[in-house]
């Protein structure tokens, strides 16, 4: 996709932590200067060579953490200053050869109001990795503002050994066996959602995308656990049936299909990786 669309930003993965009081921003830096140090992936390009894509882990450079200053601003132009910026930081292509491919921005809105944002591709993270750089950031950072070292666990391996167990997964004929599931799952048709709309659909392939927030009221919400649990199913199951039957009633088709994200990590030794 990269090299389809080397300026898009579709795969950014982008957060953003909100940091009140005094702010030591060595120990900021410190700290994910370690987090570079024990994470390969943080540290991964990738390029080709003949057709093969190949990925290169390259030395943990000394980390230089971006400062922008905004607290010279009128308090209500800092928050719609900050927004633009975080906004900047999320759309800004990265390099897949070049890299890097994470880097950590702290704006300062006034001495004890700080945004630390944190942006990813996709290539080297999921959202499962944000969860744990942000936890190993808060333990890091703690020790390092008390001058300790962070005691974390040792990592039993690295995201390279996870992309060679799959390879030597995909050569043992495990491939074959899931193309052809999802081929008799899905069948030969794949037929597009015919919504109606209220003008002509594009013919580019756009990335546009919007969150709509629904907060469900207790009752229902117990309703909807009592449900799940009666038809051995979990509230998740449900209301995505629900939204199946929703679209159904739309577009008056019967066969729905919905990607939804998995974190994908059975194995142990990945619980605590970032890739």
């Amino acid at each position: 996709t990269w090299q389809l669309y080397p300026l898009s930003s579709a795969y950014n993965i982008p957060g953003a932590l909100r940091l009140r009081g005094e702010l030591n921003e060595e120990a900021v830096r410190v700290s994910f200067q370690q987090l570079i140090e024990r994470h390969e992936s943080l540290r991964t390009r990738f390029f080709e060579r003949d057709g093969v894509a190949l990925q290169q882990v390259v030395a943990a450079d000394e980390f230089n953490l971006q400062v922008i200053d905004i607290s010279d601003l009128a308090p209500t132009e800092r928050e719609a200053r900050a927004q633009q910026i975080r906004e900047d930081e999320a759309r800004t292509p990265f390099d897949l050869e070049k890299g890097p491919l994470f880097w950590v921005t702290l704006l300062r809105l006034d001495d004890e109001d700080h945004q630390l944002l944190l942006t990813m591709h996709h290539i080297i993270a999921d959202g499962w990795s944000l969860n744990v750089l942000i936890d190993e950031f808060a333990r890091l950072y703690a020790a390092a503002c008390q001058g300790q070292q962070a005691t974390l666990a040792p990592l039993p391996t690295q995201y390279a050994d996870y992309g060679s167990w799959q390879r030597q997964w995909l050569a043992q004929g495990e491939g074959e066996r899931q193309l052809a599931y999802w081929k008799d799952r899905l069948g030969d048709e794949h037929p597009p959602l015919s919504l109606a709309t209220d003008h002509p659909r594009s013919a580019q392939h756009l990335r546009s995308a919007e969150r709509h927030t629904v907060r469900l009221g207790t009752a229902l919400s117990d309703a909807i656990r009592q449900t799940a649990l009666a038809h051995q199913s979990t509230p998740f199951m449900l209301l995505l049936a629900a939204f199946q039957t929703l679209l159904h009633r739309y577009s008056g088709q019967r066969d729905i299909r919905i990607g939804v994200p998995n974190a994908n990590r059975p194995r142990l030794e990945t619980q605590g990786l970032i890739g």
